[in-house]
């Protein structure tokens, strides 16, 4: 089974936290954003 065949890969908090440093983006954002779900189009 390959990773991601059952659903998503999440990432841990520290590979975010890494995101934004990068982005220079609060932690806070990041992690607000990764609980809003994405919407799907057809």
């Amino acid at each position: 089974m390959e990773d991601g065949a059952q659903g998503p890969i999440l990432p841990t908090e520290g590979e975010l936290a890494e995101i934004a440093v990068a982005l220079r983006l609060p932690l806070t954002e990041i992690l607000g954003a990764t609980r809003t779900p994405a919407k799907m189009t057809a």
